[in-house]
């Protein structure tokens, strides 16, 4: 190659609802999976942060409850962010409790 730039494709990953799924992002099991070699399961709904998408059949590298493995992208949702949802939790309820201080402040995002 020209430069000495190669051309490195980045592996992809599509969940089991077709959403693109990136490296550290948080994702879910929609299906309980049996471990191979292994009397234990990790059961659905079980959250998994800050995955790494890797080529392969098992497209997915994480550390589940049990331990690290690959998993299959086909059995995975992507998570909502949680720390926004409570940011957004926390601010509505701030909002809420000033409409009852007298003081001036800012309240969701105008001053009064």
């Amino acid at each position: 190659m020209a430069g000495g730039k190669s051309l490195q494709r980045e592996p992809t990953a599509r969940d089991a609802n077709g959403t693109f799924l990136r490296d550290g992002d948080t994702v879910a099991l929609i299906k309980d999976l049996k471990v191979r070699g292994t009397s234990s399961a990790l059961n659905m709904g079980a959250k998994t942060k800050q995955i790494r998408i890797i080529d392969g059949d098992h497209d997915i590298d994480c550390k589940t409850d049990l331990e690290q493995m690959m998993l299959k992208s086909e059995f995975l949702k992507k998570s909502k962010n949680e720390n926004c949802f409570h940011f957004l939790e926390a601010a509505m309820f701030l909002c809420y409790l000033s409409r009852f201080d007298n003081s001036p402040q800012i309240i969701c995002g105008e001053m009064k």
